[in-house]
């Protein structure tokens, strides 16, 4: 993390959940800014953590589906990680890869049709009438994407 001090000093002076523009680098795009909490860009570069890729997979729950997302237009090294990580997940009837028409960044609106549509054959497949799911049957989706501000 660029600035791994200065959200260590946010989070120490209780700005854990502030809205704040840090800096960040990645690859061939250089130095940007990104606009999220301290703890959120932390939570990022955490080996430990739940935006860590290959964690997440080895300790994804099977019984909860998992739409993974990697635009045809992302980076080549992320896509190289990304599809063989969603083979690795635990067998589930509703886990789907989904290759959105977008680069990286684009990934999320880009697959706003298929997160709906995924959702809802949860929903269906849960016998409900509507988006809540109780308890025992959650629904998440993963979109992996370096933009802050999605966390």
């Amino acid at each position: 993390a660029l600035e791994r001090h200065r959200t260590d000093y946010e989070l120490a002076e209780g700005k854990s959940d502030q809205k704040t523009r840090f800096f960040d680098f990645e690859g061939k795009k250089g130095v940007y800014a990104v606009t999220t909490t301290p703890a959120s860009y932390l939570e990022w570069f955490n080996p430990e953590g739940a935006m860590h890729m290959q964690r997440f997979v080895q300790t994804a729950n099977p019984q909860t589906p998992v739409l993974w997302i990697v635009a045809k237009d992302d980076y080549p090294a992320l896509r190289k990680i990304n599809i063989p990580l969603c083979e690795k997940l635990p067998r589930h009837a509703l886990t789907k890869f989904y290759e959105s028409s977008s680069d990286h960044r684009g990934a999320p609106s880009a697959s706003l049709d298929e997160i709906m549509s995924w959702t809802a054959q949860g929903v269906n497949a849960a016998g409900l009438k509507h988006a809540y799911y109780p308890k025992n049957y959650f629904v998440s989706f993963l979109i992996h994407t370096r933009h802050m501000t999605t966390l």
